[in-house]
């Protein structure tokens, strides 16, 4: 039986999805692309009206999201998603926290309370973010 993808790769075995056609149409494993990251990663660049960058500001809203497992904004609880989708940025955003001195020398408290906890959590798509 032989499964065609979008590429014409034909495989003699049923797909196990399509990440193994993507892996061997040699795209870059290290980023893909997202566009809410890269809109994230882009506006934390820019600075405010009081001159100060947005990074900040999504710092903040990160750390509390991730301290208090509730969305400063709506007030309400935050799920597993919205935690390893702000793992992810903060990753994503590594160049930028650690080129700014003031933000950098707050990233070891949230690592230390939100990011070091989930190496050992129970649930692996958390422990693999973090």
């Amino acid at each position: 039986f032989f499964f065609q993808a979008e590429d014409g790769i034909r495989d003699f075995c049923l797909s196990r999805g399509l990440g193994d056609v993507y892996k061997r149409q040699g795209i870059n494993a290290e980023y893909m692309g997202n566009g809410a990251l890269d809109f994230i990663y882009e506006v934390c660049k820019k600075k405010d009206a009081e001159g100060r960058l947005y990074l900040y500001k999504y710092m903040n809203f990160a750390a509390e999201c991730l301290l208090s497992n509730t969305n400063p904004s709506t007030k309400q609880p935050t799920d597993l998603i919205v935690k390893e989708a702000l793992l992810l940025t903060l990753g994503n955003l590594k160049e930028q926290i650690t080129a700014n001195q003031e933000v950098c020398s707050k990233i070891e408290y949230i690592l230390e309370k939100c990011v070091l906890p989930e190496l050992t959590s129970e649930i692996g798509f958390l422990r693999a973010r973090a």
